[in-house]
């Protein structure tokens, strides 16, 4: 064999070693390929799959899933129906430049599931779809593309550049619209907005006059947060903090900066001789005698040693002894050589804190900016829009704020002015977008009084006008609220909704700096400026310009409940659909959006946007850490709906921009995270898997193995139907003189005392599934909902019914119960997966009266009335408010005969329970066996028991009776199971292997029981002790058990 042949051999065995750790480590079902399967006829997109001739022969989510979604579409089944009663929801828009994430997917999975349900029910229902415009990160995605060819956006100018974005977004922006249909989101595509359209801009505007011209929108000079790297001011809640606990290395834009500690430096006291010189004066004092800078120096700390460049005093308290004598002084400021004043203030100054001295920076810190007003200190600004210093006629002028950070440091060490440092636990502010440290600068902008309007929304809940589920967050929206601030609405951007506001001033004069609300005119455009400009000079000579800062994307967002429907236009959709009846999102952007929302709607509409909110947890990965591109953890639902191998999400890492060593970081987490790659699973499974995870608290550690364990489900329901279909020959004729669903049940209630106990049962059980279905509906438990019908289908009906009822495949009343209880399960099942519905649903023959084109006209099983949403009483006590008493459904539900019945049938299956796992232990996997019961069960329990446990017989017999050669099993108090074992079981051979466990055991015993009286167990800690009493106690315990099983095999062998 040739080199190159064994290289490749060693290659393939390796291969293969690897493949088998990995199944190995993930197990079987992560890398299983599913059976590829072409249908006999092809489907023209749009039109009714055709699903004639041969079934796939197993499960495989994408032939099953393929040409359904494009059909719906087609024949406008995402459209509203009229009806009395309404169920109307609008997505939360994603962002233009967004592509699919999996907190997307969680969202839109308990959105569709909700809309299918209610558009099911009856309601007139409406989803509505829009998309942000998203003014940071897409204008940062514009630039980033530019830069590639070295082009900025000032050499554009502003019009070119938002043409360019404009081209961006109608090249690259839909994207997440065709990802959002691969999921099955039935969205009223033909009423989609964009929150920058021309609609949207004139609901803005109008917005925007009416909290002007109400006196809350006003102009401030104050501090904002200031992202650097985006150069614009960003709000409160577009703030993350870090904590750190001491002294970091946090990189910002590439470049590690140390955080995390207190640097300490000093000012010189100016002496009484020098305090009438002038700053220039002053300065060359100390350049001539540089050892007076030493003599008589404050000591103060800082976090951020780049804002001293602003300071314009230093503070102590009024009360402490150690700086009396420096009362009214003046320290000398080194980098700016000048003097600044010495002022006491007992607000700000703690004298228990450092040294009792503080550095006032009035202009860059928001307790030093009340300080700078209290004691009329000058306001300098150390800070240029870009991050660098503004510090003229210094060494540190434009240099970047970090890394004057560090020069400064050695300026001040240079001067013998530094004084160390000491680790400083600090919590750092981080911008969202950039993840620069965001910076307090003073900047002139446009604020929101949401005061007045937080309280409204505040009351809103606690009369329970709106209701907040779960429940818990209703203290978050409180705190928010009770606290809140004005809102900074003006960005520095140029895409976005342009203020419509202009600055007007008379012509021939200079033109104002803008800085109070007077200088400004509201204006949709100059005409209208002009006008109000006009009429507020009293002159028709004037001269206008338009504020060049956009607002803030949160405020057009804020409008969406309403702009979405064309306001301030009236027209039917405004009419009809505002406001929405659920507002359904993550708990994240509580007060980002939501809250906003039932301001800005309570204030310009006086009413809420929505009766209802409800609000799903926070996705995270399986570890439960936050998913990030940097960590390689990220899941694109995507790939769980097609799959992907570990070698392509490796090469997916080199699309984005991390740096190579991000890059070499997130392929080692991504290959422990998934070693086999995402397997392939479906949307439907995917759906599924997401909706029984909205029970979780405030995040979801998502397993790809309970996605997968939804594709099992799936799996399950697909070879039930085929089951009930093929081998049960269930057909047109099946369907006998029922004209519906409801016919069927109604005849099998007036039937009851006829019906055999596992049909009583089955018909109960899901009497009782649809129940707790509906009820989760109405409290918004879509995880309980979607339990509901999982736990019926797979234990209930699948590993119960049908194993029960497969010898009667013949029989008529048999079958009609299967083709019912199926094609209810399946309109059940559909809002969850409703690919896997609609391919079931049109192998079924249907009933007369039912003879729907697709499971998304089909009738939901309903048993309550209909819901009045925003009603909390009815939202909590559901079953006193909503329960139809008159429902077939309850009449079955709450029916004694059924009861009966189903408890009947439980004994049954508890029976069958208890003889299979005697079975197992006893290794009679095929064997028939005969079975003892010391309880009077019926005919048809004894028959199912027979059936089921695979028995060659069963007898009843008296309680007191004693059975030899039989294994015993309790099946509850009453009931005890004697399996007959003479001549199906070696007991000598069983009873010698079971000796050789029994010793291992007691070896085992002993050697703990000496490791737990010697010496070193007393020095162990406590919770290794503990392991090694719980290990003993489960010896023990496993003792016993042996001892007394030996007994019996002895006495069997006898």
């Amino acid at each position: 064999m040739s080199t190159n042949g064994k290289a490749l051999k060693k290659q393939q065995k390796l291969d293969l070693e690897e493949k088998e750790l990995v199944i190995k480590q993930v197990g079987k079902s992560q890398t299983t390929t599913l059976q590829s399967f072409n249908y006999d006829n092809e489907t023209v997109s749009g039109s009714k799959k055709d699903i004639s001739g041969q079934w796939p022969p197993a499960y495989n989510p994408m032939p099953i899933e393929q040409s359904w979604y494009e059909y719906w579409n087609q024949k406008g089944y995402f459209k509203p129906i009229k009806s009395d009663h309404k169920f109307v929801i609008l997505i939360p828009p994603p962002n233009v430049t967004g592509s699919l994430h999996i907190g997307h997917a969680l969202t839109n999975a308990v959105q569709d599931a909700l809309v299918r349900y209610y558009r099911a029910s009856g309601y007139e229902t409406l989803w509505l779809p829009g998309m942000d415009h998203a003014g940071i990160s897409c204008q940062v995605v514009v630039e980033k593309k530019l830069a590639k060819e070295n082009i900025t956006k000032y050499d554009l100018g502003r019009e070119k550049f938002v043409e360019k974005i404009w081209e961006w977004k109608n090249e690259y922006g839909n994207k997440i619209y065709k990802q959002l249909k691969k999921l099955g989101s039935s969205l009223d595509w033909e009423r989609s907005v964009f929150t920058l359209d021309s609609e949207r801009i004139k609901a803005h505007d109008e917005a925007f006059k009416r909290f002007f011209d109400d006196g809350l929108i006003y102009r401030d000079n104050r501090l904002v947060g200031w992202d650097c790297t985006l150069q614009t001011a960003i709000s409160d809640v577009e703030v993350e903090y870090m904590n750190v606990t001491g002294p970091i290395q946090l990189e910002i834009n590439g470049k590690k900066y140390p955080f995390g500690n207190l640097w300490n430096f000093g000012y010189p006291v100016i002496p009484d001789s020098l305090i009438q010189k002038d700053d220039q004066e002053i300065a060359q004092f100390y350049d001539e005698n540089i050892t007076e800078l030493k003599k008589d120096v404050l000591i103060f700390g800082t976090t951020r040693p780049e804002t001293m460049i602003g300071d314009s005093a230093l503070a102590v308290h009024p009360e402490d002894e150690r700086y009396t004598l420096y009362h009214n002084k003046f320290v000398y400021h080194p980098i700016r050589r000048c003097k600044i004043p010495i002022v006491t203030d007992n607000i700000l100054v703690d004298i228990n804190f450092g040294t009792g001295v503080v550095k006032i920076t009035p202009a860059h810190d928001p307790n030093d900016f009340e300080t700078g007003k209290r004691h009329n200190l000058e306001f300098i600004n150390m800070l240029q829009t870009n991050g660098n210093c503004y510090a003229p006629n210094t060494e540190f002028h434009d240099v970047p704020r970090l890394d004057a950070r560090i020069q400064i440091i050695q300026f001040f060490t240079k001067l013998e002015l530094y004084q160390g440092k000491t680790p400083n636990p600090m919590a750092i502010g981080l911008s969202q977008r950039s993840r620069d440290v965001v910076e307090p600068m003073l900047k002139p902008q446009w604020y929101l009084n949401c005061e007045s309007m937080a309280k409204q929304s505040l009351l809103a809940v606690e009369q329970g006008d709106l209701i907040i589920t779960p429940k818990q967050h209703e203290q978050t929206w409180k705190n928010y609220l009770e606290n809140i601030r004005p809102w900074c609405i003006s960005r520095q951007l140029w895409w976005g909704h342009q203020i419509p506001l202009y600055k007007v001033w008379i012509e021939g004069q200079s033109a104002p700096d803008g800085s109070t609300i007077d200088h400004w005119v509201f204006g949709r455009n100059e005409e209208e400026a002009r006008k109000n400009g006009i009429q507020k000079l009293k002159s028709q000579n004037i001269q206008v310009e338009r504020d060049q800062d956009v607002t803030d994307t949160w405020f057009s967002s804020s409008l969406f409940p309403f702009s979405a429907f064309n306001w301030p236009d009236s027209n039917e959709d405004f009419n009809k659909y505002f406001p929405s009846t659920v507002l359904e999102t993550g708990h994240d952007i509580l007060f980002f959006w939501v809250a906003r929302m039932v301001m800005t709607s309570l204030h310009l509409h006086k009413k809420l946007p929505f009766k209802e909110v409800y609000l799903h947890a926070m996705v995270r990965d399986s570890k439960g850490e936050k998913m990030s591109k940097s960590k390689g953890n990220v899941i694109d639902p995507l790939d769980c709906i097609f799959g992907i191998s570990l070698k392509d999400l490796h090469a997916r890492l080199r699309e984005g921009n991390l740096s190579e060593n991000e890059i070499k970081l997130a392929e080692k987490l991504q290959k422990a995270e998934f070693p086999a790659g995402i397997a392939q699973c479906g949307t439907d499974a995917l759906r599924m898997a997401l909706c029984l995870y909205t029970g979780a608290g405030r995040s979801v550690n998502l397993d790809l193995n309970k996605i997968i364990s939804q594709r099992n489900f799936c799996n399950k329901i697909f070879n039930s139907v085929k089951y009930a279909i093929q081998f049960c020959n269930i057909n047109d004729d099946t369907i006998g003189e029922f004209t519906s669903i409801e016919k069927f049940f109604e005849y099998s209630y007036q039937n009851k005392a006829s019906l055999r106990i596992e049909t009583k049962d089955i018909l109960r059980k899901l009497s009782q599934a649809i129940y707790k279905y509906n009820k989760s509906y109405r409290q918004n438990l879509l995880n309980e909902a979607s339990e509901a019908v999982l736990i019926f289908w797979w234990d209930e009906f699948c590993d119960k019914f049908l194993e029960t009822v497969k010898p009667l495949n013949n029989d008529l009343f048999t079958k009609q119960t299967l083709l019912a209880i199926i094609d209810t399960c399946l309109r059940l099942i559909h809002p969850f997966m409703p690919f896997l519905a609609e391919e079931m649903y049109q192998h079924l023959p249907h009933f007369k009266a039912e003879n729907f084109d697709s499971i998304m006209v089909a009738t939901m099983p309903k048993d309550c009335h209909w819901f009045n949403f925003g009603d909390y009483q009815e939202f909590i006590q559901y079953d006193e408010k909503c329960v139809n008493i008159d429902s077939i459904y309850t009449k079955i539900r709450t029916d004694q005969v059924f009861a009966i019945g189903s408890e009947q049938f439980d004994v049954a299956m508890h029976c069958t329970k208890v003889i299979r796992s005697i079975r197992a232990q006893y290794k009679l996997t095929n064997q028939k066996v005969k079975v003892f019961v010391n309880y009077q069960l019926n005919k048809e329990q004894l028959n199912i028991i027979t059936i089921l446990g695979q028995l060659e017989s069963i007898e009843v017999i008296e309680k007191e009776e004693k059975m030899q050669y039989c294994a015993c099993g309790i099946v509850s108090a009453d009931i005890s199971l004697f399996v007959f074992l003479k001549g199906l079981v070696d007991f000598q051979r069983e009873s010698e292997l079971k000796q050789k466990e029994l010793m291992n055991i007691n070896e085992q015993i002993i050697k703990t029981q000496v490791l737990m009286e010697g010496d070193n167990y007393c020095k162990m800690p406590q919770k290794l002790k503990d392991g090694y009493q719980v290990k003993l106690a489960d010896y023990l315990s496993k003792r016993n058990t042996l001892e007394d099983v030996i007994q019996q095999y002895q006495q069997m062998a006898e």
